[in-house]
């Protein structure tokens, strides 16, 4: 009888224990329950593979099971949903990851979409083409499947177009038609379906 070895694709990691609100915190930390099929060979940064936190940056433990982050601070308060999957030794990582939803604080002003600045984690792009003439867009790249609106005010504070879209999963361009609006200056911003505020940024329709 001949056998060989085979390696799974890791199980689903561990519920994420740590704080649901870090609003006040300068520091945060997250884990979950250390999986033996995670560690890859000595040198190598172990498999654990955390995403979804935002303008967060890693203060120390990136890539393993326990990891902590430096949270912004600021007077706006907006959710996120921090996410983490395995990798194994042979390279395949879990299908399902596990998450957990987090209010944090930070200044207003542009931001990003339950995600980061980087190409790993999901953002919001500014208002192109501004100036414009027809139409903006804004290029979402979610964690998750959500709704978003699009609000654009004009100067005196007048709502002029209110738009819902239905994000996926991946990226989206919401592209907004402005044609039917004065030419002018106005004042655009991103709402969750929780009415938190994601982005806001000037707009001039010519």
């Amino acid at each position: 009888m001949r056998n060989k070895a085979i390696t799974d694709v890791p199980a689903q990691t561990s519920a994420i224990t740590g704080p649901a609100n870090v609003c006040g915190l300068s520091t945060a930390n997250y884990s979950v329950t250390n999986d033996a099929c995670a560690h890859v060979t000595a040198g190598v940064t172990d498999g654990y593979n955390w995403g979804g936190y935002g303008s967060w940056t890693v203060n120390s433990g990136g890539g393993t099971n326990s990891i902590t982050f430096n949270v912004p601070s600021g007077p706006t308060s907006s959710s996120a949903t921090i996410h983490v999957t395995v990798t194994n030794v042979c390279g395949q990582t879990t299908t399902n990851a596990s998450s957990k939803a987090v209010t944090y604080c930070h200044d207003s002003g542009p931001m990003f979409y339950e995600g980061g600045a980087d190409a790993e984690n999901n953002s919001i792009s500014f208002i192109y083409p501004n100036p414009a003439n027809t139409d903006f867009t804004i290029d979402v790249t979610s964690f998750m499947e959500t709704e978003l609106t699009i609000e654009v005010y004009d100067v005196l504070g007048k709502k002029a177009i209110l738009q819902k879209y239905k994000v996926t999963t991946g990226e989206s361009s919401l592209k907004t038609s402005i044609e039917g609006i004065n030419d002018g200056m106005y004042f655009v911003r991103l709402v969750d379906k929780d009415n938190n505020v994601l982005f806001k940024k000037n707009l001039i329709k010519q």
